[in-house]
């Protein structure tokens, strides 16, 4: 089991590549009230599936501000294309093809 400790007001991100187009994803998290944060989105051209409303444009990248809160983020591994989460600049790569994990805040 991976384990990692992030505080309230932590960021942490979710990195992978979008397996259709092969773009870079990257997610931008934190911990607000006990409950997991998606601030925002990132990717540097729009691909299948990828949202395109409350977007700006910053350094070259799409940005869409989510804001969205959620109790767990479950992320399905997968071996076609690579996938980490990043927390105080440490790289976890989430290489488990085919098993789901969940990220969830423990009081």
């Amino acid at each position: 089991m991976l384990k990692f400790k992030i505080h309230e007001g932590d960021v942490f991100y979710y990195e992978y590549v979008n397996s259709r187009d092969q773009n870079l994803v990257r997610d931008t998290f934190t911990v607000k009230n006990g409950k997991l944060v998606l601030l925002k989105e990132e990717y540097s051209w729009y691909g299948v599936g990828q949202e395109y409303l409350n977007i700006s444009y910053e350094d070259g990248m799409v940005v869409v501000h989510v804001n969205g809160v959620i109790d767990e983020l479950v992320i399905m591994g997968a071996f076609t294309v690579p996938q980490k989460i990043v927390v105080n600049g440490e790289e976890y790569p989430i290489n488990w093809s085919g098993k789901r994990i969940a990220i969830r805040v423990i009081g």
